[in-house]
């Protein structure tokens, strides 16, 4: 594997620990409102992302700072934007939640923890390509391993459909990421996706009828909202996005095999208690599945690197994604006024991860 990808691989494991360290955490929030928390959380990292975007002037695909403007997007890419919130932020913890209600927590994350499979064999269909055997078997062997961390519980009917829609908002959170990272980049991506987020979710906590129970944060609940908008979504979001884009979704999604790993060693530490045998088992076996992923060739998962090149042809207009996928490009927003120009830099500012059990502190909110 290439250095490049090596650093994507790196920047996604690191999001994924980060991640699973945060679950232990996140118990300090189960007395507090669901989607009112993961509201605040994700306003806290959008006016973070929108500092960094003021403060180091327009950021391009490539992550570098740019001379020309940016920022103007279509109707079509913001629609992807909003696509992406909707499915892989909001829509995704509204799965959740229902899913934990009717599903032991067990159930739901193996179910949920089938994203670097369901990646490994979606990509390569997109692109009417075989996948690529190697990366498919990193990824049953990943998908096994934290079976066997997770270990098995009971579900419901609804439970269950529930966990395979926080799975498909799961993908979706990559994949429509892939899309949109040469274009954006993964500051704004961040930024934009964060911001579209807390209108939603502060509208599923009315439909959940949080009000009625709402309440300021007591001072831990708002260090722990602090910890996870700054660094599991601030830090956390952009080294996932950064790590798609160097990696590929494909490798990049492996990782998520880590989950269960950083929450069982944060546990363990917290609690004061040994894993059992069978979860560390299951640890060996997703890292066993991380090195084979590593190792397939390059060409195995992608055609073009977006990093490298975002080509055109005279005949059909195309472009390459950060998960190897071609799309036709779309169409070029106009550009702004000069008077507007300015704002269009600086867009509007607009997870808890609190879960409704202790249980359920072991599945995945992002």
């Amino acid at each position: 594997m290439k250095s490049q990808a090596v650093v994507g691989m790196a920047l996604c494991a690191a999001a994924q620990l980060m991640l699973g360290a945060s679950m232990a955490t996140t118990r300090l929030l189960l007395d507090y409102p669901v989607f009112s928390g993961q509201a605040i959380r994700y306003a806290i990292a959008a006016v973070l992302f929108l500092a960094v975007i003021c403060v180091s002037g327009t950021l391009g695909g490539n992550g570098r700072r740019t001379s020309t403007p940016n920022a103007s997007l279509s109707r079509a890419e913001w629609a992807w934007l909003a696509g992406l919130s909707a499915t892989g932020l909001a829509g995704y913890n509204a799965c959740l939640v229902l899913a934990l209600g009717h599903a032991d927590a067990a159930v739901v994350s193996t179910i949920v923890g089938a994203v670097p499979l369901l990646v490994a064999i979606l990509v390569p269909a997109i692109r009417r390509k075989a996948p690529s055997v190697r990366l498919l078997a990193a990824a049953g062997i990943v998908v096994a391993g934290s079976t066997l961390v997770h270990g098995t519980g009971q579900a419901s009917a609804l439970g269950l459909i529930a966990s395979v829609g926080a799975l498909l908002g799961d993908v979706a959170f990559a994949l429509i990421a892939a899309r949109l990272l040469p274009r954006i980049g993964p500051v704004r991506l961040s930024a934009y996706s964060c911001v579209l987020a807390v209108p939603m979710l502060a509208t599923a906590a009315l439909v959940a009828g949080e009000p009625a129970s709402w309440r300021l944060p007591s001072l831990t609940e708002w260090l722990v909202l602090a910890y996870l908008g700054v660094a599991l979504t601030g830090v956390g979001f952009w080294c996932w996005f950064r790590g798609i884009q160097l990696a590929t979704v494909e490798r990049g999604s492996l990782t998520v095999g880590l989950v269960p790993l950083a929450a069982v060693i944060t546990m363990t530490v917290q609690d004061h208690a040994a894993p059992p045998v069978a979860q560390m088992g299951g640890i060996g076996v997703v890292i066993v599945g991380l090195i084979v992923g590593m190792s397939a060739p390059l060409a195995d998962s992608l055609q073009a690197h977006p990093s490298r090149r975002a080509f055109k042809d005279t005949s059909k207009a195309w472009e390459s994604d950060a998960a190897g996928i071609t799309w036709p490009i779309l169409p070029a927003a106009k550009p702004l006024p000069s008077s507007l120009a300015g704002q269009a830099r600086h867009p509007r500012a607009a997870a808890d991860d609190g879960v409704p059990s202790a249980d359920a502190a072991a599945a995945p909110v992002r």
